[in-house]
């Protein structure tokens, strides 16, 4: 049994025939010099990458990254910088777990680059037999048609393959965008591990993480950008110029028992015109007046880039927490494939005010 830990690649060069002044014939005769390079061989199982993930960015992760905190350490500065990004709307969160199996501490690092976006990077020190959580901003991106309607590449050799799958035309649709999203994503996020106190480094592989369809939905580009808030007027006149009600770290704090406005902007971000309907939920829904339909509300036909906002009247009759939601679809197409954009509100009822 022939074991190898280490090992060098030689590289001699010289210069032959070379002609001199003082020789009608060059020498037979030449001098090499030589450059070795070292290499370490090893077969240990070192780091094991598991559990990725796409988080979106929520009212909590917003206020963690404006909150300061006394004496914070300089790695959880870094860290709350690295994810205050501009618009929140535009961006998702790229999450790894990262085992160390080894018995020597490794520098891990993930670094992002994005056309239209800073390179950043990130370094973790995982320690031996212990798990650190990596966890980037990824900006969401949006890829053709043609793109995620090319067939899956096999690895096979082989001239002639032959598809067999059981699968309907929507489920291998669907494959194909989880691959393909999953490609790109691979290309704008890398990581890299470096021995502590040693020499040895590499990349990390992420080909054994699998993408789900709801990491799928949070990582694209809504066909349909929805953004919600909640607005007052002092009259029942719609040309009034409506005030934003009080709001602090993504939380909205109207008066109980007073009528407000849930207003909902809805942006057409497709190449295409679409005929657009919302849905709005509000739970708990027991302690909500509202006035309307909160199903099928028509929105219209939005060209790219045009908005249109939609206003319901609502009073939140008790204090506590309230969640919003707005579901935007598309007339016309079926059922798995009508929602293209999605907004949610936060609503705290203080108990003092009441």
């Amino acid at each position: 049994m022939f074991n190898s830990t280490n090992g060098a690649v030689h590289v001699s060069y010289s210069y032959i025939h070379r002609r001199q002044d003082t020789l009608q014939q060059p020498t037979e005769v030449f001098h090499t010099r030589q450059l070795s390079y070292p290499v370490l061989v090893t077969v240990y199982h070192m780091l094991e990458c598991y559990s990725m993930d796409i988080l979106p960015y929520s009212v909590d992760t917003i206020t963690r990254t404006l909150e300061v905190e006394p004496n914070e350490p300089r790695p959880s500065q870094e860290r709350r910088t690295l994810l205050n990004v501009d618009d929140v709307a535009d961006w998702c969160m790229f999450s790894i777990e990262v085992r160390n199996t080894y018995g020597v501490p490794f520098e891990v690092t993930f670094e992002r680059e994005q056309p239209d976006a800073p390179l950043v990077s990130t370094t973790s020190l995982v320690p031996p037999g212990s798990t650190t959580r990596i966890v980037i901003p990824v900006k969401k991106f949006r890829l053709s048609e043609e793109h995620v309607s090319q067939p899956i590449p096999t690895l096979s050799d082989r001239q002639f393959v032959v598809a067999k799958s059981n699968l309907s035309s929507s489920e291998e649709r669907t494959q194909r965008e989880l691959f393909w999203y999953r490609e790109e994503l691979f290309k704008y996020v890398r990581g890299r591990w470096k021995e502590t106190g040693g020499t040895r480094c590499g990349g990390l592989s992420l080909r054994q993480q699998r993408m789900s369809q709801i990491m799928l939905g949070l990582l694209r580009t809504e066909t349909a950008r929805v953004h919600m808030s909640l607005v007052q007027r002092s009259s029942d006149d719609p040309e009034e110029e409506a005030q934003p009600v009080p709001h602090e770290n993504g939380k909205w704090m109207p008066d109980p028992n007073t009528f407000v406005y849930l207003h909902t902007l809805i942006t057409n971000l497709s190449p295409t015109p679409l005929s657009l309907v919302l849905d709005l939920f509000l739970e708990p829904k027991q302690h909500v007046i509202f006035e309307g339909v909160q199903s099928n509300i028509p929105v219209g036909l939005l060209e790219p880039e045009q908005s249109k906002a939609v206003e319901m009247p609502v009073a939140f009759m008790t204090s506590g927490r309230f969640d919003a939601v707005a579901e935007v679809k598309v007339l016309g197409q079926s059922h798995d494939r009508s929602k293209v954009g999605q907004g949610n509100l936060r609503i705290a009822i203080d108990v003092d005010s009441i």
